[in-house]
């Protein structure tokens, strides 16, 4: 039997309330041989199982993982495993694959080689009418090999796994997985990955909704900061590639983690802890690869810090505020 040239990796606990609008968005790759569904219930204790199982008796290409509860790093780890796609393609539970998903994938992928392909995709709140909060295309890159200027963009990129197609071989060749027992489990490994590829391509092209929860890991007011550090070392240690040093990926996350905290504590009122969070990334900086890089960002253009700032993370947080003007009177000075 011919292998899939897909893999689409889901790891889900407790879903019931979201997960029948997930499967209805796989409908347009089920029993489609292109295609490879993994299903990971990381445990469930409501009605998920059922609603997976339904979907595996109507579709030809759907695989069920049952597993004990272990979060959804370990999960995605062995739906890797269990899958055998030649790309691999990590979606999360509560999002939805867009109407143009599969068309456009197997489009982009018979006519490509690419070690990584990024997608555009928009937000929706969680809500009864799926309110649309932002729309985020991609500008169109050539496949090519990648110099240097160009990675440097790689925040734009993302450090989400949801928009982001990876050639199985890349991965298996990093031996770099998703960091297990931690809430920054993608944010950890996607940077290393992306570093890793001699090709990527992106699309402005719509074809995921990511949805905004309130009750989510990602969003939730509860401290994150150990893991965030967890994630940062190890972005540290395992982006060491010719053509992108870890403190350019380190400089990205910095500027990725502190707009979420600062976001957070406008939401929850606790200053103070934001403040405490800041001064830790700071010491994790300064001794593991020093703090000048944090403004030595010259290759930066305005657009670039502008869009870093407040495209994607809403409310500006007032030190990267003081940041920002304490570049441009510098920049007026020389």
């Amino acid at each position: 039997m011919r292998k899939p040239k897909l893999s689409i990796i889901i790891a889900v606990w407790n879903g019931e309330s979201y997960i029948k609008r997930l499967c209805a968005s796989l409908d347009q790759v089920c029993n489609n041989p292109f295609f490879e569904i993994v299903l990971i219930d990381d445990g469930s204790t409501d009605r998920t199982p059922a609603y997976l199982l339904e979907l595996k008796e109507q579709s030809s290409n759907v695989k069920i993982l049952r597993i004990d509860n272990c979060g959804q790093g370990k999960a995605r780890n062995l739906g890797f495993k269990l899958s055998v796609g030649e790309y691999v393609y990590f979606a999360d539970a509560d999002d939805t694959l867009s109407s143009n998903f599969s068309k456009t994938i197997r489009e982009h992928l018979e006519k490509y080689n690419d070690d990584v392909f990024i997608f555009g995709f928009k937000k929706v709140l969680d809500s009864q009418h799926r309110e649309n909060i932002g729309i985020f295309p991609f500008p169109f890159l050539e496949s090519k090999s990648i110099p240097p200027q160009e990675l440097k963009t790689l925040y734009h990129l993302g450090h989400s796994s949801w928009n982001k197609i990876f050639k199985r071989s890349l991965l298996e060749e990093s031996k770099l997985n998703f960091l297990e027992g931690q809430i920054y489990e993608d944010m950890a490994v996607v940077p290393c990955w992306v570093s890793l590829a001699t090709t990527i391509r992106t699309s402005p092209l719509v074809i995921y909704e990511y949805t905004v929860r309130s009750g989510s890991s990602i969003n939730t007011t509860a401290d994150r900061s150990k893991d965030a550090i967890v994630a940062l070392r190890h972005i540290i240690s395992n982006c060491k590639t010719p053509h992108l040093s870890a403190s350019s990926i380190a400089r990205e996350v910095y500027f990725y983690l502190l707009p979420k905290e600062a976001e957070i504590a406008t939401k929850s009122g606790n200053f103070r802890r934001y403040f405490n969070i800041q001064s830790n990334y700071k010491r994790v900086i300064r001794q593991e690869i020093g703090w000048s890089f944090i403004f030595s960002c010259k290759q930066r253009k305005l657009s670039e810090w502008l869009y870093v700032i407040t495209a994607q993370y809403g409310p500006i947080p007032l030190p990267f505020v003081l940041v920002f003007l304490k570049r441009l009177v510098n920049r007026k000075k020389q």
